[in-house]
């Protein structure tokens, strides 16, 4: 295990940031890419297709922080940028379930409080998942 590295909004190509969706992180944001925040286990590559747009972009939007709507509509942009980026759906899918499931964690919580792990996690899976 490595520990997680630094991007920015530089690092990602160009193509791909001109395709991204949702708040745009300034030129200098740094973000720790698809990683989580203590250690490096999500890569930002899968075989040619480059996350690392996707992930700075829902890096971002997480740190503007908000509540339980503002969080979903980060992990729907999220979604809809992998897509974008030509990882197959059932991967889009799978990236987004983890961070539906376990991104409540890293998530800014401006207007709402953190809501607890078992709270999160039957709201997200339940009421997210199932019907998306």
């Amino acid at each position: 295990m490595s520990p997680p590295r630094k991007i920015t909004r530089l690092d990602c190509p160009p193509y791909h940031a001109a395709l991204m969706e949702g708040p745009a992180p300034p030129n200098d944001y740094e973000a720790n890419g698809c990683g989580g925040a203590k250690i490096d286990l999500i890569p930002d590559s899968i075989g040619p297709i480059q996350l690392r747009a996707p992930c700075v972009w829902h890096d971002f939007a997480y740190s503007e922080g908000g509540g339980k709507r503002e969080r979903f509509d980060a992990d729907c942009y999220f979604f809809r940028n992998l897509r974008r980026v030509g990882l197959p759906r059932l991967l889009s899918l799978l990236y987004f379930a983890e961070v539906r499931l376990w991104g409540h964690r890293y998530f800014t919580w401006t207007t709402e409080p953190r809501p607890k792990f078992l709270a999160a996690f039957f709201e997200s899976f339940f009421s997210r998942i199932v019907r998306f």
